[in-house]
């Protein structure tokens, strides 16, 4: 099986770019990369929350703003287990590797999803560099501890988008004024 999009994602952020829309002053990319933030959050700390074993997936999250600058995951660590205890999965240094490797492969398509912003309409890509990470999100039968599950970080965005806008909006430059985030 092979997932490269997450469900609903483009109607959820077409709806938050059509309220961006509506504003007077240019987005800036303080307020953008605030916005995230808030996802981030709540991908930690709202259920359903990130699936986490081992915290390699967790340890993969990226921002990356239009101007190809990685704000958050350009240098993550990834653990080895060296010990398998029951109900744990076990990770070899073959399979950090690929997480690496991954890694990277994100962060060049974030680069490249979020290229399209300018100066005056910045943009950001964000999300999880891990091999395996879209699978996880997707897949609804996979069993997770209490509190964790599919489809977090689409919820997390969902349920956030006052937030979200309220972040952005807060830092949005007003004609002959400095921003305000």
């Amino acid at each position: 099986m092979r997932i490269t999009r997450v469900r609903g994602i483009q109607k959820v952020m077409s709806n938050l770019n059509k309220k961006i829309a509506q504003w007077e002053g240019p987005v800036t990319m303080g307020g953008l990369v605030k916005a995230v933030a808030v996802v981030h959050n709540a991908t930690e700390k709202e259920q359903p929350s990130i699936p986490i074993d081992i915290g390699n997936m967790r340890a993969s999250w990226l921002v990356v703003t239009s101007k190809g600058n990685v704000q958050r995951g350009g240098s993550p660590h990834f653990k080895i287990m060296r010990r398998k205890r029951k109900g744990e999965t076990t990770v070899h240094k073959a399979d950090v590797e690929k997480l690496k490797a991954g890694h990277a492969t994100a962060i060049a398509y974030a680069r490249g999803a979020a290229s399209h912003g300018t100066k005056k309409f910045p943009a950001v890509a964000f999300g999880y560099g891990a091999y395996y990470a879209m699978i996880q999100h997707e897949t609804t039968h996979f069993q997770h501890s209490q509190g964790q599950g599919a489809l977090w970080f689409m919820k997390a965005i969902d349920r956030n988008k006052g937030k979200m806008l309220a972040k952005i909006q807060n830092a949005v430059k007003i004609k002959g004024n400095k921003s305000k985030g």
